[in-house]
């Protein structure tokens, strides 16, 4: 994901969905999608580390807080979250 954005967006949430969404998906997702994934990208990491600013993509590097998470695997697996939501997007959004 590193090479997808410039390393002064490594700590947005919403421009790092996004760029994987344009990479990996080939027609434009809406806004809607847009903000639904980038929740779903978060959705493994607590709030508060995006809010306060800690959270980037280098947080396996350098976890702010031992936890309730493999923090080893945090990154990987907000990746897996988001791929498997961006494959579900038509069935998300037929509602």
């Amino acid at each position: 994901m590193k090479d997808l954005v410039p390393a002064t967006e490594w700590n947005n949430p919403a421009a790092i969905t996004q760029a994987v969404a344009e990479h990996f998906v080939l027609i434009d997702l809406l806004p809607a999608q847009l903000d639904a994934a980038t929740i779903e990208f978060k959705s493994s990491v607590p709030q508060n580390h995006f809010d306060a600013g800690i959270w980037s993509l280098t947080y396996d590097q350098n976890p702010p807080i031992a936890g309730t998470v493999d923090e080893n695997k945090i990154i990987p697996q907000q990746f897996k979250d988001l791929m498997a939501y961006l494959l579900k997007t038509p069935e998300n959004f037929m509602s």
